[in-house]
């Protein structure tokens, strides 16, 4: 072994280290889990952290059949779904405009949307409790998604009005030069270009809002309509709720997470580097 070799060895070792515990810790709760979900309630109680001994499917069962979890999932996968479709639309609008647009105070109303990012989520939520129900939208599907949208448009938009400040203007100009006009250009020139931008978007709002207990607890009292998350809050509720069977139920609610971002970690990677330079 050279002394380069040794020397790099001597001083990513630490880093190594570092990077392969914090990798441990962060793998650590989804492996506890998944063992408890296969453990019987007596081996739960007298080896929590231990291997399932014997395993068995049966909290697993229970979470998809009296448990509701199979409604809850298709609920929050409908909800989520058209929120992050609704919201790649209105950001892509909106970040056209205030990016490409630029038309008289765009740059304040940026700021004031940037500002928005930082107002907490409970702040908004008895006003935005009184005006869905004045609209007749609690208890409905419809009136989660657009308070979903709402919550989440203000990042929404700012990505992607970061991401076209970034475009270069002489493509958008020879757009201009050819003719287009704005819906051409943001149809035909400005979406295509922004697919990593949009797949980032769309994949983060998709994991926040998949996870979202406060406003789908809030705004979802028909239990045939609550979302996974606030199914889940419900079933631990219950005192006679077995830990095993609520580590079932977040078992089977990690699995569209998981496919998810496997699916998209790639795009998502791309996405939050592509146009960082010009």
């Amino acid at each position: 072994m050279s002394a380069t070799t040794t020397r790099k060895l001597v001083r990513w070792t630490p880093s190594w280290l570092l990077l392969g515990l914090l990798t441990l810790l962060s793998l650590a709760p989804f492996a506890f889990v998944t063992l408890t979900a296969f453990k019987t309630a007596k081996n739960y109680a007298k080896d929590p952290i231990g291997l399932p001994n014997p395993p068995t499917l049966e909290f697993l069962e229970r979470a998809l059949t009296t448990g509701n979890m199979l409604t809850y999932l298709g609920n929050s996968l409908l909800v989520v779904g058209c929120a992050v479709l609704l919201l790649a639309l209105t950001a892509s609008m909106a970040g056209y405009a205030l990016a490409v647009i630029r038309f008289r105070g765009s740059a304040l109303m940026l700021l004031g949307i940037v500002c928005l990012l930082a107002v907490p989520a409970a702040v908004v939520m008895i006003p935005l409790y009184r005006t869905v129900g004045q609209l007749g939208l609690m208890n409905s599907h419809l009136g989660l998604i657009l308070t979903y949208t709402a919550l989440q448009l203000p990042f929404s938009i700012y990505l992607m009005t970061s991401f076209l400040n970034g475009l270069p203007p002489e493509i958008i100009e020879a757009g201009r030069i050819d003719g287009a006009g704005h819906l051409q250009t943001f149809r035909h020139i400005i979406l295509p270009l922004s697919a990593p931008a949009l797949a980032t978007m769309s994949t983060l709002n998709f994991l926040w809002l998949f996870n979202e207990l406060l406003f789908g607890l809030l705004l979802m009292q028909d239990d045939a309509k609550r979302t996974l998350p606030v199914g889940l809050a419900s079933l631990q509720g219950q005192h006679t709720t077995p830990v095993p069977l609520l580590a079932a139920g977040l078992l089977l609610s990690l699995i569209p997470v998981l496919f998810v971002f496997l699916v998209a970690q790639r795009e998502l990677a791309r996405g939050l580097t592509v146009g960082a330079v010009k």
